[in-house]
């Protein structure tokens, strides 16, 4: 629930931050990304997106002037703020998930070591609990490919009519 609220402020930031473009927004938008990234890594794709869709307004806004197309325009959006408003939105976002990836790094050797996305592979939560405690790599290798909670592991006990029925399910619930 932290998460989804945490991710609509994001969605509602990040559009605003197309059509205008202040510091201080840069600036909630880094510090509301890297909390909504300690609940749950997703925003990390999200993320991208804005600032692949935020380097193309850039480029055109550099090129095309006031040449941009119409359906592009945004009045109050300014190219100069884009570059210092982006190296804030960072500098918080790094800021604020930087201890846990230090965190990560020293427990499990990776920075982005995340439990959770292992047991989405897995059959049930019992499974998750005894075998899938931890999913470092050197562990993982010790497991036959069949019990791995990876992609390939899940495909090897199971079909695409298998999975599509857990789907389903998932999205009924």
């Amino acid at each position: 629930p932290i998460f989804l609220v945490l991710f609509l402020f994001v969605c509602a930031c990040a559009m605003r931050l197309l059509n205008d473009n202040p510091l201080h927004l840069y600036l909630l938008l880094g510090i509301l990304t890297g909390s909504a990234w300690l609940a749950k890594s997703s925003t990390t794709p999200f993320l991208i997106l804005f600032l692949g869709f935020s380097i193309v307004r850039w480029l055109l806004s550099l090129s095309l002037g006031d040449k941009v197309p119409w359906h592009l325009r945004a009045p109050g959006w300014r190219p100069r703020r884009f570059l210092s408003g982006l190296l804030i939105c960072l500098a918080a976002y790094f800021a604020i998930i930087s201890p846990r990836l230090v965190y990560a790094h020293k427990t499990w050797g990776s920075a982005f070591y995340n439990l959770p996305s292992f047991w989405f592979w897995a059959d049930d939560w019992e499974t998750c609990v005894n075998k899938y405690a931890d999913c470092r790599k050197v562990r993982l290798a010790t497991l036959p490919i069949e019990e791995q909670p990876t992609m390939q592991g899940y495909f090897h006990r199971h079909d695409l009519g298998d999975a599509l029925v857990r789907l389903r399910n998932g999205a009924r619930v």
